[in-house]
């Protein structure tokens, strides 16, 4: 057989089945995609979040070699005016924080909530919801709260955060009006045709034309009856349950002559105040219901607003001709209907919540552009227990998907006659913050026994099209941690093109040595990521992915950014923060059989072919008929061999005139000789810190003509 070389043109993602494909690879760790040449480029890192040109870096603290303790347990990127305006919300050790830019030196950490409880490592950490300019935030154990982050009060104006309970949570106490006071006898009035007396310090009065409670007979005996109810109007226009009745005002009729006519009353009530958010009380009264009946008992009708939360009393005077509707009936207002809530989303422009572990089969939904109110009938109990409790919440197309722990619904249509329609009941999952949107992908999550994607719209579709897409990675899922799969989490970003999920891994309990698995949508293929302390990701507008920190070895923790910077963050030392090393890429090919596995071969050169990087040397290790002890090759400059060695960015010197201080990189063949005897099947790896941008590579081989067919005898 002559020489042969085999060359892979278009290298593939990660792929662990066998038989193993030729343009895959068995482990691919920490790299990302060449817009350029669509190779394999690992010149990726991370660093702190600072968009500012100056000032610290919040949440972080400057030297000293001491061992940061403040693990980020979630995050949110919450942003408006198209990234014009973006907070970072993350929590740690029981407080959350807003990290806002003040848009001068330096960054202000905000705290918003202090005193919270940081679900276990086997639950989901806290969950983010935004609904118009709220933030609704909930973790199943605290009190769920929407939160407005702007207007932002900036110095010297004291900083308040506006933090609301989610729902109402108490029902007002009833009004209290006073007593009617009989003045007529006691005041000396002339030339007017018709009075109120106000029934307050015993001697003032006022004059109205038509207005005023009571009745107009001059009959001595006409009994006067009413009663009050009221209602809180908050800052996100939710009404609240209607109060308790108040007692009843009675009152006889008091007859005058003329030229007075007959004496009417407006009446003084006190009403509550209601909890923080509290714009406006709304009252009710019924109509008189006394000897001359206009009204009844039971029903109570709309008075006034009153527009603020501060007066303690109002006036009455309202006739009962002019009042307005009806109230509310008991069944549109409720409290709260899950005050243990973990999960909530947007549908409809309803606000959809579960009912918490303790009630993990129900939804509640509340009034269109109202997540405040929530009716007595506006509930889902899901069927089909064996799907399990509901683990998360995500609108998709004209539908809102239930995830549960074996199966997922759909709710469809509309306000108040929601439905739900199973769409799975083998396929679910307890990572609620995997579940992504990926352009050209459809839903992607990652469930127990490894990733999937929902990839058609229910609407137009007889089925719902879930299939799993990471059956070429079985070694890379197994060791997925279920008992803490709800502390993994995923975030798609337009600017990478990628799809980065980071899951507990290998026994490990969350928040410790996550394992990453990235999607690059451009190769539609796979590779891993490690030493990515990730415990929570958000984006912003643009793409820009940020993560939050564990508290692993010396490593500074806060909020990073994941970037070209080939650093893996930072870290405390004596002399202050520095970077620390960048992380350490893996390229293993497959076993290479050159075409038939049966042939014994000699292997004379291996040709990485690469985008030249300065003075950047790569070494690569290889390896024979599956044993795993390699043979390092001598390392090679990524620099063409004809060719004056090029400067590189970040690490060329800045000259005079009209020279470059750096080189456009080239595409060329770096060879590396090969010294083993022959073998049936072959593989090389590439482990480095130092750039490199992999094209493809090439194999060069003589076939020794041995076959071994015949296998070992027993």
């Amino acid at each position: 057989m002559k020489n042969t070389t085999v060359q892979i043109k278009a290298l593939s993602g990660l792929y662990e089945k066998l038989p193993q494909t030729q343009d895959g690879a068995t482990e691919l760790i920490n790299w990302t995609v060449d817009k350029y040449t669509g190779g394999w480029d690992n010149r990726i890192g991370y660093e702190r979040y600072n968009p500012l040109p100056a000032g610290d870096f919040l949440p972080f603290t400057s030297g000293g070699a001491t061992t940061a303790t403040n693990k980020i347990d979630s995050m949110f990127v919450f942003s408006r005016h198209q990234g014009a305006m973006q907070s970072v919300f993350l929590e740690s050790g029981g407080t959350l924080y807003q990290l806002d830019e003040n848009y001068s030196s330096s960054m202000t950490l905000r705290t918003i909530s202090t005193n919270r409880t940081i679900p276990a490592a086997n639950e989901a950490p806290t969950q983010y919801t935004t609904y118009g300019k709220w933030l609704i935030v909930s973790n199943g154990y605290d009190k769920s709260f929407k939160y407005s982050a702007w207007p932002i009060h900036r110095a010297p104006i004291t900083f308040t955060p506006y933090v609301y309970d989610l729902g109402w949570n108490t029902v007002p106490s009833a009004p209290n009006p006073w007593d009617v006071a009989l003045l007529l006898a006691s005041l000396n009035i002339t030339g007017q045709a018709v009075s109120i007396a106000f029934p307050f310090q015993g001697s003032e009065y006022r004059t109205y034309n038509g207005e005023g409670l009571g009745t107009n007979t001059t009959a001595t005996s006409d009994t006067n009856k009413y009663k009050y109810r009221v209602s809180f109007i908050n800052n996100a226009g939710a009404e609240s349950p209607l109060s308790e009745e108040s007692r009843m005002i009675t009152w006889v009729t008091e007859a005058t002559t003329a030229p007075l006519g007959q004496m009417k009353y407006a009446l003084y009530i006190e009403i509550p105040t209601g909890p923080e958010g509290t714009v406006a009380r709304r009252l009710y009264r019924t109509k008189n219901y006394g000897t001359a009946a206009v009204g009844t008992e039971s029903d109570f009708y709309f008075v006034k607003d009153i527009n603020n939360n501060t007066e303690d009393a109002v006036y009455d005077a309202v006739p009962d001709g002019a009042l307005g509707s009806l109230a509310p009936d008991e069944t549109a207002s409720i409290l709260f209907p899950a005050t243990r809530t973990r999960f909530s989303a947007v549908y409809k422009d309803c606000l959809f919540v579960e009912g918490g572990a303790d009630n993990d089969t129900m939804l509640f939904y509340s009034k269109p552009t109202l997540p405040d109110q929530y009716e007595a009938t506006s509930f889902i109990e899901l069927g089909n227990r064996n799907s399990g409790g509901i683990t998360g919440l995500h609108p998709y197309f004209n539908f809102l998907l239930v995830f549960r722990e074996r199966g997922i619904d759909a709710i469809m249509g509309d306000y108040p006659n929601f439905t739900a329609v199973p769409i799975s009941t083998e396929v679910g999952t307890r990572a609620i913050n995997t579940v992504t949107n990926v352009p050209g992908v459809g839903l992607m999550f990652l469930a127990s026994d490894g990733i999937y994607a929902l990839s058609s719209n229910m609407e137009y579709s007889d089925s719902p099209g879930i299939k799993q897409i990471s059956k070429h990675m079985l070694k890379t899922m197994n060791r997925i941690n279920e008992d803490c799969l709800g502390k993994a989490c995923a975030i798609y970003s337009p600017k990478w093109q990628e799809w980065h999920c980071y899951y507990p891994a290998d026994g490990n309990s969350s928040g410790t040595s996550p394992l990453g698995v990235i999607y690059h949508v451009e190769k539609n293929a796979f590779s891993t990521r490690s030493e990515f302390p990730v415990t929570s990701l958000a984006r912003d507008y643009i793409g820009n992915i940020f993560f939050g920190s564990t508290n692993e070895g010396n490593v500074q923790p806060g909020v990073f950014v994941i970037s070209k910077k080939r650093a893996n963050g930072e870290q405390k030392t004596v002399d202050g923060i520095v970077d620390k090393a960048p992380p350490v890429s893996t390229f293993r090919s497959p076993w290479m059989d050159m075409g038939d596995e049966t042939v014994k071969k000699h292997v004379h050169f291996v040709y990485l072919y690469v985008l030249t990087q300065g003075d950047n040397p790569i070494s690569i290790e290889y390896f024979k008929d599956f044993y795993y002890s390699g043979i390092a090759a001598e390392g090679r400059k990524l620099q063409r061999a004809d060719h004056n060695d090029q400067s590189v960015y970040n690490t060329a010197q800045v000259v005079t005139g009209s020279d470059a201080p750096w080189e456009e990189p080239l595409a060329t063949a770096i060879r590396y000789p090969i010294a083993q005897g022959s073998c049936s099947h072959f593989q090389f790896k590439i482990n480095t810190e130092n750039d490199i941008v992999l094209i493809g590579y090439a194999v060069e081989f003589t076939a020794a003509g041995t076959k071994m067919i015949a296998g070992k005898k027993a």
